[in-house]
């Protein structure tokens, strides 16, 4: 193999290796705030809409317990109100969420985050990816979580969900004008309420600097390429 080659081969290997992604945080909800669809908490604007369905949980508005750690699921940046406001959910319930891409390009979905807390009882959360436009059939299980500990009431550090939607999708590119609705379907045991709160989703990024490299392993490409033929 000559020199040239083991360059290519080289730059190839270091390009799989560089292909490292952030989560940036696209929209999120705050549980709570006493309306029936709450508006999000926090969203990209220039990059996308976002609607939560309509009322289809116990309340909007249970004030006496949530989660107080100030992320959505593990994401911290940008923090999640830290109130006394979440969603209690009871056995049966379900609730949609919606996002719409309008940057005007593709946007590859990371992951849907949460908090979750066993208040009163222990709670399953199921989590779909309901209809829209990826390739995917509709009310295709992504994962689901129970709650391990029980919380009681007032405001706690609940646990933290992070599910990545491309372990189940193959299709996680959101095209421009193109829409997403997951959903989360509630199963408990008995009648009691357990709660969830600062639900968001991430997209995926390349970290700058894997941009920079595989950037700078092109143009060396090139050159070594040129170099060769003359």
């Amino acid at each position: 193999m000559d020199t040239l080659h083991k360059f290519l081969a080289t730059a190839a290997m270091l390009s799989i290796t560089a292909s490292a992604s952030a989560a940036e945080l696209l929209v999120g909800w705050d549980g709570g705030q006493g309306f029936n669809a709450p508006p999000p908490s926090f969203q990209n604007s220039d990059l996308v809409e976002a609607t939560i369905g309509a009322k289809n949980v116990s309340s909007f508005n249970w004030s006496s317990a949530a989660s107080n750690d100030g992320t959505y699921g593990s994401i911290g940046t940008p923090a999640a109100p830290n109130n006394s406001l979440s969603w209690q959910v009871k056995d049966g319930n379900s609730q949609t969420f919606t996002i719409t891409n309008i940057s005007g390009a593709d946007l590859p979905l990371g992951s849907i985050h949460f908090d979750y807390g066993w208040v009163f009882q222990e709670m399953t959360i199921k989590l779909y990816y309901d209809s829209g436009d990826l390739d995917a059939k509709k009310n295709t299980f992504l994962s689901s979580v129970t709650t391990s500990t029980d919380y009681g009431s007032g405001n706690n550090d609940w646990e933290d969900a992070d599910i990545p939607i491309g372990t189940v999708l193959t299709d996680t590119i959101l095209a421009n004008n193109e829409s997403a609705t997951f959903r989360f379907d509630f199963i408990a045991a008995g009648t009691a309420a357990a709660g969830i709160d600062n639900v968001g989703i991430t997209v995926d990024i390349p970290e700058p600097a894997s941009v920079c490299l595989v950037t700078g392993l092109v143009m060396m490409g090139a050159i070594a390429r040129r170099r060769k033929h003359r």
